[in-house]
C-alpha cells in the first residue's frame, strides 16, 4: 500500500502530466500507429517502435489519473471518478494492444478490460454532455482520445495474430 508521500508524488506527477498531455501524447500515438503499421507490414523495427511508445503512452495515461481537477468544487465525486476511470482504462487498452501486437499472451483480456472500461466511461462522459454538464472537464479533445484509442483496440482485438 503507498503511503502519504507517494501518494503526493503521484498527484505532483499526475498534475504535471495531465498540465502537458496534449503535447506529450501527440508523438507517442503516431509512432504506436506507425508501429502498429510496421508490424503488420512484417517490418522488424515495428516492434520495438510500438513497445517503446505504447508502455510510455500507457504510463502517461496512468499518471494523468492522479491529477486532481482544477476546480474541485465545481466537479462531481462521480465525475472525477469516471475521469480516473477512464485513463486506467486507457492505460490498461494501451498495454493489451501493445500485447496484442506483440503477440504475447493475455493480450485478449486485457484489451476486453480496457476496451469494456473506455466504453463505460465514454457512455457516462456522453450523458454529461446531453446534461450539458462538465464540458470543460470532459473536452472534445478527452473524448478524441479516448476515441483514438477505443477504435485502435477494436480494430486490433478482431485482427487475426
Amino acid at each position: 500500500m503507498p503511503n502519504q508521500k507517494q501518494h503526493e508524488i503521484a498527484v505532483k506527477i499526475g498534475t504535471w502530466i495531465n498540465s502537458r498531455i496534449n503535447k506529450l501524447e501527440k508523438p507517442f500515438l503516431v509512432l504506436l500507429i506507425l508501429g502498429v503499421i510496421l508490424n503488420y507490414s512484417e517490418i522488424p523495427q515495428g516492434n520495438i517502435i510500438s513497445i517503446l511508445s505504447g508502455i510510455i503512452l500507457a504510463l502517461l495515461y496512468f499518471l494523468c489519473a492522479y491529477a486532481p481537477p482544477a476546480e474541485k468544487d465545481k466537479v462531481t465525486g462521480w465525475a472525477i471518478f469516471v475521469n480516473k476511470l477512464t485513463y486506467m482504462g486507457l492505460s490498461i487498452a494501451v498495454v493489451g494492444e501493445v500485447f496484442r501486437i506483440n503477440r504475447i499472451p493475455g493480450n485478449e483480456i486485457m484489451i476486453q478490460i480496457g476496451l469494456f472500461t473506455i466504453l463505460l466511461s465514454l457512455l457516462n462522459i456522453l450523458v454529461y454532455w446531453i446534461k450539458r454538464k462538465f464540458k470543460e472537464f470532459f473536452n472534445i479533445q478527452f473524448i478524441i482520445r479516448v476515441g483514438i484509442i477505443l477504435i485502435l483496440g477494436i480494430f486490433l482485438y478482431f485482427q487475426p495474430i
